[in-house]
């Protein structure tokens, strides 16, 4: 994976850790990506209001975490696209209903 610091440079953000992993639907294809920025240290959270939370990197059980919530993403991501497709050939059928060639 490559990094590119422009985004951060236009935003004014901070890039500090990142992980990505792989939408896979349920005949394992790639669908799409899924990416965490900034992971945010368990103790820091527990700090109280007004601190500024401390960055961490990810570790190899977050990337596991993630890509298990890959594979369901991307398979309700397709599901949710053959749903669309159904409905518009449908809507198509409705429409062309009644007409002659």
């Amino acid at each position: 994976m490559h990094f590119s610091p422009r985004v951060d440079q236009l935003l004014g953000f901070i890039t500090r850790s990142v992980v990505c992993v792989p939408l896979l639907n349920g005949n394992n294809r790639i669908v799409g990506a899924i990416e965490l920025i900034n992971k945010v240290a368990p103790s820091s959270m527990a700090s109280g209001e007004g601190t500024i939370p401390t960055s961490t990197a990810f570790t190899e059980m977050d990337r596991v975490i993630l890509s298990s919530i890959g594979v369901f993403t991307g398979i309700a991501a397709e599901n949710v696209d053959n749903l669309i497709t159904m409905a518009d050939q449908e809507l198509y059928q409705c429409k062309n209903l009644g007409k002659t060639s």
